[in-house]
């Protein structure tokens, strides 16, 4: 289950701040495409299709008309996909990657191998995108694994692929 309310939980080194932005930011760019809390979300994995169920707390539309519509999507998909990514591969954050390192979160697994993760948002399915952004994290150095995670918002799915796999 996709509980956007207990990201803090899921990636402790969040700050609890920076959480709370990005899920509201998801409830933001789910509410705005018309879908409710509760919504499946289904998820295509390296391993295999999974379906999440997301759940946040319903926020008004009007918190929207102050934020750039382009960081909602964006922010709301690294929300969708931090939890999607924690609950379905158990990796958990390390840190957040600066600009130019082809990639926004190094991340861990159980065996602490590093991965690099590459996120992206689109208020529409954009069936290029994945692979654009493979292109780009392939580039990041020093990563056992490299991966991209495309969250679209309408309808919603995620899409994650491993650079190689």
């Amino acid at each position: 289950m996709g509980n956007l309310r207990r990201l803090n939980k899921m990636h402790s080194l969040i700050p609890r701040e920076e959480c709370s932005h990005f899920r509201l930011a998801a409830a933001l760019g789910l509410q705005r495409r018309g879908h409710e809390p509760g919504k499946v979300l289904p998820v295509a994995l390296p391993k295999g299709d999974w379906e999440c169920v997301l759940n946040w707390r319903k926020v008004s539309q009007g918190k929207a008309e102050a934020l750039d519509p382009r960081r909602i999507t964006e922010d709301g998909a690294e929300a969708v996909a931090l939890a999607v990514i924690s609950e379905a591969m158990g990796w958990k954050v390390v840190r957040r990657y600066p600009q130019g390192r082809h990639a926004d979160w190094e991340l861990s697994d159980a065996q602490n191998r590093v991965i690099a993760l590459e996120i992206s948002g689109c208020a529409r399915n954009d069936p290029r995108r994945l692979k654009k952004k493979l292109t780009q994290v392939a580039k990041c150095k020093y990563a056992h694994l490299r991966v991209a995670c495309v969250v679209e918002f309408g309808p919603p799915r995620a899409r994650m692929a491993e650079v190689g796999g």
